[in-house]
């Protein structure tokens, strides 16, 4: 990794701040997701094929010079050099003229994805931590969880749905002084309040019909462990009762019981709503707000942790047996991801399942469906480019399937589809389409 040269002045000056540092990082290329930081020169970078080659990863699709970059004050600009198979940003394709871009999410040239970063301090090959692909940014939080278990025993997790905020609890209780216990994860709106206090604090037998036996709950079960209540917001006010004080006194007292028992453990708790607004609506008790929601870390949504993206998706695809093409890497890349890493991984699945029904040896762009990744508002704009998609996915669909009943023989596909052979190869260049992987 690059980093910026320090200047020292004196002795009892600090360290000089770092220097910011744009540049690209290669995150997709030749089909394999990659990490690899190309720091811009003086605020400018010629991409060429030479410039991969030099870092072991020729791209055979990339030309001598392909798009020049530059980086200033007023944002990102790009232009094509002429190259041979054209560079395209967020998926729109470049032209000789100069294009300027105040937040690009990728640049395509050749086979080769790149994300524009105004900042390539601290950058660092993604990980894998509990399944999930850690990049540099969710390294930050993640690393910041560990130091808050070190010394202290309640975290509060705030992000959207699918972020990865029970992997970050996890990471809490591996890093405590609890570590050796009991993890116990507890999602809260699933929870029916008739039976929520029965649950969480367990139940003595006798204490109601029906009750045989006695019976530990969640709070007993983490003992000596973490207790990790997910969507904390929707928990029953009655219950929230009952748990500020077996945090505050570190005992509980069973459904039925009437002796308290010492508990020894750490609560994480995590919502997707601001648990502010809970309090303010009176659906949250203040009193336990102020127990169990500081420290508070927010967990960043897939959209800001872009570099993850070809690596959760290159290892869904793989475990189906399939290699993923440039074209849906780049077109995920471009999407917003609501549902964050949860989305990609169930429309990843869907779409590699859609390729293997064309028999296609690559999942590419066509067979993501239109609405994945896509935010929930619907405009008419949104609706032509739904309708725009389908047509594409149509006529993709009509090519693999006339290709693979002809043996990838392209004149008898064109006669097939009715088609002159020019017509049909410029349609195939444009889906991205090679004959020969359908060949008998």
């Amino acid at each position: 990794m690059t980093r910026p040269r320090t200047t020292k002045t004196d002795s009892t000056a600090g360290p000089a701040p770092k220097r910011a540092e744009p540049g690209l990082v290669v995150v997709f290329t030749r089909g394999e997701p990659a990490s690899m930081i190309i720091p811009l020169v003086d605020g400018e970078l010629l991409v060429e094929r030479s410039l991969l080659a030099a870092r072991g990863a020729d791209d055979a699709r990339m030309s001598r010079q392909h798009v020049e970059v530059s980086f200033g004050g007023s944002g990102w600009r790009f232009r094509d050099l002429g190259s041979r198979n054209g560079s395209f940003v967020d998926g729109a394709r470049l032209g000789a003229d100069p294009v300027s871009v105040a937040a690009p999410r990728v640049l395509r040239a050749g086979d080769t994805l790149f994300l524009p970063c105004a900042e390539l301090n601290d950058y660092g090959a993604p990980e894998i931590e509990d399944g999930l692909v850690v990049g540099p940014s969710l390294r930050r939080v993640l690393d910041h969880v560990g130091r808050v278990a070190m010394t202290g025993d309640v975290l509060h997790l705030h992000g959207e749905t699918g972020v990865g905020k029970d992997v970050a609890a996890r990471i809490f209780h591996k890093s405590g002084r609890r570590a050796k216990g009991p993890f116990v994860p507890v999602n809260c709106a699933a929870i029916p309040a008739s039976i929520a206090e029965r649950l969480f604090f367990g139940v003595r037998r006798g204490a109601y019909t029906g009750a045989d036996e006695d019976a530990d709950g969640f709070v007993q079960s983490a003992d000596s462990g973490t207790l990790f209540l997910d969507e904390i917001a929707d928990l029953d006010l009655a219950v929230q009762a009952k748990l500020l004080r077996t945090l505050e006194s570190g005992e509980v007292v069973p459904l039925g019981g009437a002796k308290p028992r010492r508990v020894d453990l750490a609560a994480v708790s995590a919502t997707t709503v601001h648990l502010e607004t809970r309090v303010a609506e009176r659906a949250f008790r203040q009193d336990l707000f102020f127990r169990i929601a500081r420290p508070a870390i927010h967990v960043p949504p897939l959209r800001e942790r872009a570099e993850e993206i070809p690596w959760l998706a290159s290892r869904i695809a793989s475990e189906l047996g399939r290699q993923l093409h440039v074209s849906f890497v780049e077109a995920a890349l471009c999407r917003a991801w609501p549902g964050n890493v949860r989305e990609l991984l169930a429309e990843v699945r869907a779409a590699t399942q859609s390729a293997g029904d064309e028999g296609s040896p690559s999942v590419r762009a066509v067979h993501l469906a239109p609405s994945a990744g896509a935010l929930f508002e619907k405009t008419a704009a949104a609706t032509r480019t739904t309708e725009a998609d389908e047509e594409r996915r149509r006529q993709h669909a009509e090519i693999v399937e006339a290709l693979r009943r002809e043996g990838g023989n392209v004149a008898a596909t064109a006669r097939r589809l009715g088609l002159h052979r020019t017509q049909l190869r410029r349609l195939m260049a444009r889906h991205e389409i090679d004959p020969h992987a359908y060949g008998r």
